[in-house]
């Protein structure tokens, strides 16, 4: 089924507000990319695709998309390069969110703010995932329990040649979200979900505060806590 995606949710107020200010060529192209995800093609293909770099059939298939609007050389390579890396961005954590539908609910606003966070990165590929990673989890209008999924995934998709202290900083967020949780809430994370969720969770909970606080000291030293 085609999932039907907007942007008219975005208001100039907080687009004006953020740090990254877009140009009217980055919201258009951002716009662009984001309908492409309604075509019945890419919304198929993007349930397929892997979590890593995007495959030689996805990026064709985008080139052919995109190449069909008949636009300026230096636009259509643009446009080229942010629907590829967003339109799988969004599949990805659609993805997330379907793969537990017994806690996060289907009446929440995580894609939207999630569009909303790709809309406040610049499109050029000078993209800093931790910072996304943090604006996301740091974001009171995601859903708690969807954003500590979000802190666990991050964690648990980086590499082991990925920077030790970025690796360390997802701790804090993954300790600070799971504090906030009620205990029923905290529960869900025991039933039926796979092994890295109840290894994180068993993790927290088997050693005190103190040690997250030394780490939370240690490798982030501006770390503002995280509310819900």
């Amino acid at each position: 089924m085609v999932r039907k995606l907007y942007s008219d949710k975005l208001t100039r107020g907080v687009v004006m507000n953020s740090t990254f200010v877009p140009t009217l060529e980055d919201i258009a192209v951002k716009t662009v990319a984001l309908l492409f995800y309604n075509d019945p093609k890419i919304s198929q293909l993007s349930e397929c695709e892997p979590f890593d770099d995007p495959t030689t059939e996805w990026n064709d298939l985008i080139y052919e998309k995109v190449s069909k609007l008949f636009l300026p050389a230096l636009l259509q390579k643009r446009l080229l390069a942010t629907s590829i890396s967003d339109c799988l961005w969004i599949a990805r954590y659609y993805a997330l969110h379907q793969k537990y539908p017994s806690i996060c609910c289907n009446q929440c606003r995580c894609l939207e703010r999630i569009l909303l966070h790709s809309y406040l990165r610049p499109s050029n590929g000078l993209f800093d995932k931790h910072k996304f990673f943090d604006d996301l989890v740091r974001d009171q209008l995601l859903d708690v329990k969807f954003r500590f999924i979000l802190a666990c995934e991050f964690f648990t998709t980086l590499e082991i040649t990925d920077c030790h202290s970025l690796i360390w900083k997802c701790v804090p967020h993954i300790h600070g979200l799971w504090k906030q949780m009620g205990l029923d809430m905290r529960n869900c994370f025991y039933r039926g979900h796979p092994y890295k969720m109840k290894w994180i969770a068993s993790f927290i909970t088997s050693h005190c505060d103190w040690v997250f606080e030394d780490l939370r000291d240690l490798f982030c030293p501006d770390y503002v806590p995280l509310v819900v």
